[in-house]
Protein backbone atom coordinates (compact mmCIF):
# COMPACT_ATOMS: atom_id res chain seq x y z
CA UNK A 1 0.00 0.00 0.00
CA UNK A 2 3.01 1.93 0.74
CA UNK A 3 4.96 1.83 -2.49
CA UNK A 4 1.21 2.51 -4.48
CA UNK A 5 0.81 5.84 -2.60
CA UNK A 6 4.31 7.05 -2.93
CA UNK A 7 4.80 6.14 -6.83
CA UNK A 8 1.33 8.09 -7.31
CA UNK A 9 2.71 11.08 -5.32
CA UNK A 10 5.51 10.99 -7.38
CA UNK A 11 3.61 10.56 -10.44
CA UNK A 12 1.59 13.56 -9.49
CA UNK A 13 4.51 15.67 -8.93
CA UNK A 14 6.06 14.32 -12.34
CA UNK A 15 2.41 15.70 -14.23
CA UNK A 16 2.33 19.06 -12.77
CA UNK A 17 6.58 19.43 -13.62
CA UNK A 18 5.65 18.62 -17.29
CA UNK A 19 2.12 21.18 -16.83
CA UNK A 20 4.37 23.52 -16.31
CA UNK A 21 7.21 22.97 -19.39
CA UNK A 22 4.23 22.41 -21.28
CA UNK A 23 2.67 26.35 -20.64
CA UNK A 24 6.56 27.83 -20.81
CA UNK A 25 6.61 26.02 -24.37
CA UNK A 26 3.73 27.04 -25.83
CA UNK A 27 4.22 30.60 -24.45
CA UNK A 28 7.40 30.60 -26.34
CA UNK A 29 6.49 29.68 -29.31
CA UNK A 30 3.33 32.48 -29.25
CA UNK A 31 6.18 34.53 -28.81
CA UNK A 32 7.13 34.26 -32.78
CA UNK A 33 3.55 33.50 -33.94
CA UNK A 34 1.65 36.91 -32.21
CA UNK A 35 4.58 39.14 -31.52
CA UNK A 36 4.34 41.81 -28.39
CA UNK A 37 0.62 40.94 -26.90
CA UNK A 38 2.30 36.88 -27.02
CA UNK A 39 5.04 38.48 -25.31
CA UNK A 40 3.73 39.93 -22.36
CA UNK A 41 1.98 36.93 -21.70
CA UNK A 42 5.00 35.31 -21.44
CA UNK A 43 6.67 37.36 -19.22
CA UNK A 44 3.88 37.08 -16.89
CA UNK A 45 4.59 33.38 -17.19
CA UNK A 46 8.14 33.73 -16.00
CA UNK A 47 7.63 36.14 -13.04
CA UNK A 48 4.62 33.76 -11.83
CA UNK A 49 6.78 30.64 -12.29
CA UNK A 50 10.77 31.93 -11.29
CA UNK A 51 11.62 34.27 -8.21
CA UNK A 52 14.68 35.45 -10.74
CA UNK A 53 12.51 37.27 -12.87
CA UNK A 54 10.64 40.74 -12.08
CA UNK A 55 8.53 42.83 -13.51
CA UNK A 56 8.78 45.30 -11.88
CA UNK A 57 4.63 45.96 -10.53
CA UNK A 58 6.57 45.41 -6.95
CA UNK A 59 8.47 48.22 -6.97
CA UNK A 60 12.24 47.60 -5.80
CA UNK A 61 12.24 45.28 -3.22
CA UNK A 62 13.88 42.91 -5.59
CA UNK A 63 16.81 45.26 -5.98
CA UNK A 64 19.49 47.42 -4.26
CA UNK A 65 21.29 50.13 -6.05
CA UNK A 66 24.75 51.14 -5.54
CA UNK A 67 25.03 54.37 -3.55
CA UNK A 68 27.81 56.73 -3.22
CA UNK A 69 30.17 56.96 -5.76
CA UNK A 70 30.79 54.79 -8.53
CA UNK A 71 34.52 54.19 -10.25
CA UNK A 72 35.42 53.90 -13.57
CA UNK A 73 38.79 53.60 -14.73
CA UNK A 74 39.75 55.68 -12.11
CA UNK A 75 37.04 58.31 -12.25
CA UNK A 76 34.49 58.63 -9.67
CA UNK A 77 31.01 60.01 -9.98
CA UNK A 78 27.89 60.46 -7.83
CA UNK A 79 26.06 57.21 -8.52
CA UNK A 80 22.40 57.95 -9.87
CA UNK A 81 19.20 56.81 -8.38
CA UNK A 82 16.93 54.11 -9.51
CA UNK A 83 12.85 54.34 -9.02
CA UNK A 84 9.72 52.57 -10.86
CA UNK A 85 7.16 53.72 -12.85
CA UNK A 86 4.16 52.39 -14.80
CA UNK A 87 5.99 48.83 -14.83
CA UNK A 88 9.47 49.77 -15.70
CA UNK A 89 12.16 50.26 -14.18
CA UNK A 90 14.37 53.61 -14.44
CA UNK A 91 17.70 54.40 -13.78
CA UNK A 92 19.50 57.69 -13.71
CA UNK A 93 22.49 58.14 -15.62
CA UNK A 94 25.07 56.75 -14.22
CA UNK A 95 23.54 53.90 -12.12
CA UNK A 96 24.19 50.70 -11.28
CA UNK A 97 21.28 48.42 -9.31
CA UNK A 98 21.92 45.14 -8.50
CA UNK A 99 19.64 42.08 -8.32
CA UNK A 100 19.09 40.77 -4.88
CA UNK A 101 19.68 37.10 -3.40
CA UNK A 102 21.45 35.92 -6.83
CA UNK A 103 24.90 34.76 -6.66
CA UNK A 104 25.02 32.41 -10.40
CA UNK A 105 27.96 31.26 -12.78
CA UNK A 106 26.13 30.26 -16.26
CA UNK A 107 22.91 31.68 -16.91
CA UNK A 108 21.21 33.67 -19.23
CA UNK A 109 19.78 37.34 -18.18
CA UNK A 110 16.83 38.63 -20.31
CA UNK A 111 16.27 42.69 -20.35
CA UNK A 112 12.84 43.39 -21.81
CA UNK A 113 11.59 46.40 -23.10
CA UNK A 114 15.12 47.84 -22.57
CA UNK A 115 15.87 51.89 -23.87
CA UNK A 116 17.39 55.22 -23.46
CA UNK A 117 15.06 58.15 -21.82
CA UNK A 118 17.07 60.89 -21.82
CA UNK A 119 20.27 61.53 -24.90
CA UNK A 120 22.70 63.51 -23.56
CA UNK A 121 25.73 64.16 -25.86
CA UNK A 122 28.00 61.74 -25.62
CA UNK A 123 28.11 58.29 -23.54
CA UNK A 124 24.57 57.30 -23.53
CA UNK A 125 23.28 53.71 -23.50
CA UNK A 126 23.17 50.58 -20.99
CA UNK A 127 23.82 47.61 -19.64
CA UNK A 128 24.23 44.39 -17.65
CA UNK A 129 26.53 43.39 -15.35
CA UNK A 130 27.02 39.54 -14.29
CA UNK A 131 29.59 37.77 -12.73
CA UNK A 132 29.66 40.76 -10.26
CA UNK A 133 31.52 41.21 -6.75
CA UNK A 134 32.07 44.38 -4.87
CA UNK A 135 35.46 44.87 -3.51
CA UNK A 136 36.19 46.83 -0.03
CA UNK A 137 36.83 49.94 -1.45
CA UNK A 138 33.33 49.87 -3.07
CA UNK A 139 34.64 49.33 -6.86
CA UNK A 140 33.26 46.04 -8.78
CA UNK A 141 34.86 43.42 -10.37
CA UNK A 142 33.24 41.24 -13.46
CA UNK A 143 31.81 41.41 -16.13
CA UNK A 144 29.63 43.48 -18.00
CA UNK A 145 28.23 43.91 -21.63
CA UNK A 146 26.42 46.92 -23.30
CA UNK A 147 25.29 49.27 -25.80
CA UNK A 148 27.28 52.86 -25.96
CA UNK A 149 26.88 55.33 -28.05
CA UNK A 150 30.32 57.01 -28.43
CA UNK A 151 30.78 59.31 -30.64
CA UNK A 152 27.41 60.56 -30.50
CA UNK A 153 25.59 59.07 -33.67
CA UNK A 154 28.02 55.67 -33.50
CA UNK A 155 26.38 53.04 -31.32
CA UNK A 156 28.79 50.11 -30.58
CA UNK A 157 28.50 46.99 -28.00
CA UNK A 158 30.46 44.96 -26.52
CA UNK A 159 31.81 42.67 -23.40
CA UNK A 160 34.01 44.18 -20.75
CA UNK A 161 35.87 42.62 -18.11
CA UNK A 162 36.00 44.52 -14.85
CA UNK A 163 38.94 44.93 -12.24
CA UNK A 164 38.60 46.76 -9.54
CA UNK A 165 36.91 49.38 -11.58
CA UNK A 166 39.26 49.41 -14.68
CA UNK A 167 37.23 48.16 -17.52
CA UNK A 168 38.65 46.19 -20.53
CA UNK A 169 37.05 45.39 -23.22
CA UNK A 170 36.91 41.87 -24.57
CA UNK A 171 35.91 40.01 -27.31
CA UNK A 172 34.93 42.37 -30.44
CA UNK A 173 33.47 45.46 -30.40
CA UNK A 174 30.92 45.81 -33.20
CA UNK A 175 28.16 48.74 -34.70
CA UNK A 176 24.59 47.80 -33.50
CA UNK A 177 22.42 46.12 -36.40
CA UNK A 178 19.88 47.69 -38.76
CA UNK A 179 17.01 48.40 -36.84
CA UNK A 180 18.37 48.81 -33.43
CA UNK A 181 17.88 52.22 -31.76
CA UNK A 182 18.39 53.02 -28.64
CA UNK A 183 15.05 55.28 -28.31
CA UNK A 184 13.10 51.97 -29.12
CA UNK A 185 12.21 49.29 -26.33
CA UNK A 186 14.64 46.62 -27.38
CA UNK A 187 14.73 43.10 -25.82
CA UNK A 188 18.01 41.72 -25.64
CA UNK A 189 19.89 38.44 -24.19
CA UNK A 190 23.34 38.10 -23.17
CA UNK A 191 24.45 34.18 -22.39
CA UNK A 192 27.69 33.26 -20.18
CA UNK A 193 28.60 29.40 -20.24
CA UNK A 194 31.89 28.74 -18.69
CA UNK A 195 34.41 31.32 -20.34
CA UNK A 196 32.47 31.91 -23.17
CA UNK A 197 30.00 34.75 -23.27
CA UNK A 198 27.16 35.69 -26.45
CA UNK A 199 24.82 38.72 -26.70
CA UNK A 200 21.40 38.21 -28.58
CA UNK A 201 18.82 40.84 -29.60
CA UNK A 202 15.55 39.24 -30.57
CA UNK A 203 17.27 35.83 -30.93
CA UNK A 204 19.88 37.31 -33.69
CA UNK A 205 23.49 36.48 -32.43
CA UNK A 206 25.23 40.17 -31.85
CA UNK A 207 28.73 39.89 -30.47
CA UNK A 208 30.88 36.76 -28.47
CA UNK A 209 33.69 37.20 -26.13
CA UNK A 210 35.40 34.63 -23.88
CA UNK A 211 37.43 35.30 -20.81
CA UNK A 212 38.44 32.84 -17.58
CA UNK A 213 38.96 35.67 -14.86
CA UNK A 214 35.91 35.83 -12.93
CA UNK A 215 33.86 32.09 -12.14
CA UNK A 216 30.72 33.09 -10.59
CA UNK A 217 29.07 36.81 -8.70
CA UNK A 218 25.86 38.81 -8.60
CA UNK A 219 24.21 40.45 -11.51
CA UNK A 220 22.60 43.85 -12.04
CA UNK A 221 22.16 46.08 -15.01
CA UNK A 222 23.38 49.75 -15.50
CA UNK A 223 23.46 53.03 -17.26
CA UNK A 224 26.25 55.13 -19.14
CA UNK A 225 27.29 58.20 -18.10
CA UNK A 226 25.18 60.53 -20.56
CA UNK A 227 21.56 58.72 -20.75
CA UNK A 228 19.28 57.68 -18.34
CA UNK A 229 17.54 54.44 -18.89
CA UNK A 230 14.87 52.10 -18.29
CA UNK A 231 13.35 48.85 -19.01
CA UNK A 232 10.11 46.82 -18.43
CA UNK A 233 11.42 43.02 -17.42
CA UNK A 234 14.23 41.24 -16.47
CA UNK A 235 14.78 37.25 -15.55
CA UNK A 236 17.90 35.57 -15.31
CA UNK A 237 17.85 31.69 -16.41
Amino acid sequence: MRSTTRSQTGQGFVEYVLILVFVVLVSLAGLKLFGAEAATGYWKVVTAFGSMADDFNQGLSRWSAATGSLMWNGLRQAAGGWKTKDGRMIGDRWALNMFNNYTGSDLSIDLKGAKIDTQGSDWNGYGTLFRGTQNKNGTWSGYGFEFEEHPKGTVKMYFSRFDNGYQTKIGKTATVPAGFTLKDAQNVTVNAKGSTFAATWNGKSLVTATDKTYKSGQVGVFTNYGSAASLDGFAIR
